[in-house]
């Protein structure tokens, strides 16, 4: 159910209501700044950006009701220094329809509720293109980030963050429908993230991918070239369904850390590791198709704890199909055939783990 709450939420954000005397504020025809728009504006009110380059570093703080929009497709909003938007303490803000060039963050938001980033361009940001801190059912949808040539091999420039801020954690956030690459880390939540959904992104030729905390949803992703891995899972209870990761140095998933994870319907090629299940706890790996890895199709080390792997299908990897380091497992109608070295590798004694109706032709001795 969580899933269909995130969604309506991604829905709702864009329907807030203006008040019956709410004014469109013009920039620069009206006002020759865009800070000086947002002095004047009242709840409700909406700071419509014509075409042109305005480097100005704008704070929102403690406003309630206020939409930027950009008109037409050469609204660029840039820094030489800072961020360009800082949102703090405030709610229901729309920002849409602009191009974002800062030296450091192009929207940084604290402490908030109901923000949405809609429809815009993040280009060759100097620090991360979106920071969610602190923030409550707040949607970045169907925005564009690129940078010019590939990062360098750390996690910055990020395209979309999502953290703690003082203490405050984000809650029930929406990533959705968003283009990214060339990104350090393309969506990244730190711990004590909670329930965020990350759907439908286009991500291309970065480092990491996506990385998730607690209590998520991370579905029906493209994400693809990445130098390091692709989907990171470090939360407890996140669900990731029905991506694909392709061409993935490192591993495709990775089931780092925390308990009560589902990893199922993915489909896995060329990485480097297609799962890997870590230091976990009942972890679910569920009919997910993995072929043609570098290295193990799919991977449970000897730190996980009571993983349960069933029909999940591997093909061509380039080691074993499935390698098994720990004792305690469950594995239950999986294949894996062709592969490098064996289909199956079970470095454990007869009887440490439960194994029934598999297909490995090829089994370690």
């Amino acid at each position: 159910m969580r899933p269909h709450r995130s969604l309506a939420l991604v829905l709702a954000l864009p329907l807030l209501a203006a008040s019956a005397d709410a004014a469109t504020r013009r920039v620069p025809k009206e006002y020759a700044t865009i800070q000086a728009a947002v002095d004047a504006a009242g709840a409700g009110d909406v700071i419509e950006i014509a075409k042109g380059t305005y480097d100005e570093n704008v704070q929102v703080i403690g406003r309630t009701g206020l939409t930027f929009v950009g008109k037409g497709k050469k609204t660029r909003w840039k820094t030489t220094s800072g961020d360009a938007l800082f949102i703090d303490t405030s709610a229901e803000i729309a920002v849409r329809k602009i191009e974002f060039r800062a030296e450091g963050d192009g929207v940084r938001v604290y402490s908030s509720d109901h923000v949405l980033v809609d429809a815009c361009r993040f280009v060759d940001c100097g620090d991360t293109g979106v920071v969610f801190a602190d923030v409550r059912e707040s949607t970045v949808r169907k925005s564009l980030f690129r940078w010019s040539e590939p990062p360098p091999e750390v996690l910055a420039p990020d395209a979309i963050t999502l953290a703690q801020h003082d203490g405050g954690v984000c809650i029930d956030c929406v990533v959705a429908r968003n283009d990214i690459r060339y990104a350090g880390r393309a969506i990244g939540e730190t711990f004590g993230t909670v329930r965020t959904t990350i759907v439908k992104n286009t991500i291309r030729d970065g480092n990491y991918g996506i990385t998730t905390a607690d209590d998520g949803v991370v579905a029906g992703n493209v994400v693809s070239g990445m130098t390091r891995r692709g989907i990171t899972n470090l939360g407890e209870a996140v669900s990731v369904l029905d991506n694909q990761v392709r061409e993935v140095i490192e591993e495709g998933i990775l089931v780092s850390v925390g308990t009560d994870m589902l990893v199922a319907g993915n489909a896995i090629v060329k990485a480097g590791t297609g799962v890997e299940v870590g230091s976990a706890t009942n972890a679910h790996v569920f009919a997910n198709e993995i072929a043609k890895t570098a290295g193990d199709g799919l991977y449970v080390r000897s730190d996980a704890v009571g993983a349960h792997v069933t029909d999940n299908d591997v093909v061509k990897a380039g080691a074993s199909g499935v390698h098994v380091e720990g004792a305690g497992h469950v594995f239950v109608g999986n294949s894996a055939k062709k592969s490098g070295a064996f289909d199956l590798n079970d470095e454990t004694d007869p009887g440490d783990n439960v194994f029934v109706g598999n297909e490995f032709p090829h089994v370690a001795p």
